[in-house]
């Protein structure tokens, strides 16, 4: 197993693209690099033996249209300390870091009904303090069972202001 985490690698990545055309193109690679690391057939190319290791970081570099000296050296990373399968991690952690720079968050809000827009408009007003950040891109969604109320998530984190989680933690104080 790799001592090298996904959230460490991302922050050195994310330690050298100062400027936003070089996080954009970072983006990009780690996009698709999230998407091609979970296909079967990549898989199999990668824990193949009959198939060279430079001749799979060619492989990965034309996919990603690349021949950027920085690219073909995280190539080399990631089949070095066998991260391929890491790279929606890699990406999740190199988008948050992306966000928390940019004073932004793209957050999941599930609530017990379907809310009004001023209601959307309290609850984004209330996240931005909880979250303590500026700018939010939210998506909305419905779950009765949370009987009222609503809960957030964004990245690692959960703000829980359901009525049904209030309920269950009076509920484990009383047993």
């Amino acid at each position: 197993m790799s001592k090298i985490k996904p959230a460490i690698l991302a922050k050195a990545i994310f330690d050298i693209t100062v400027n936003p055309q070089d996080r954009q193109k970072w983006s990009t690679w780690l996009e698709k690099l999230a998407i091609i690391s979970q296909l079967i057939e990549f898989k199999s190319i990668v824990t193949n033996p009959n198939i060279g290791q430079d001749t799979i970081i060619a492989l990965v570099a034309k996919v990603l249209e690349s021949s950027d000296e920085q690219c073909l050296s995280l190539l080399e990373i990631l089949r070095k300390h066998k991260l391929f399968k890491q790279c929606p991690a890699l990406l999740e952690q190199y988008t948050k870091l992306i966000q928390h720079a940019q004073n932004s968050a793209n957050i999941q809000i599930t609530s017990a009904y379907k809310l009004t827009s001023a209601d959307q408009d309290r609850i984004l007003n209330q996240l931005r303090t909880v979250f303590s950040v500026k700018n939010i891109e939210a998506s909305f969604d419905v779950d009765s069972s949370l009987i009222a109320g609503f809960n957030a998530k964004w990245a690692d984190k959960t703000y829980n202001a359901s009525l049904k989680s209030k309920l269950n933690h009076i509920q484990h104080h009383l047993t």
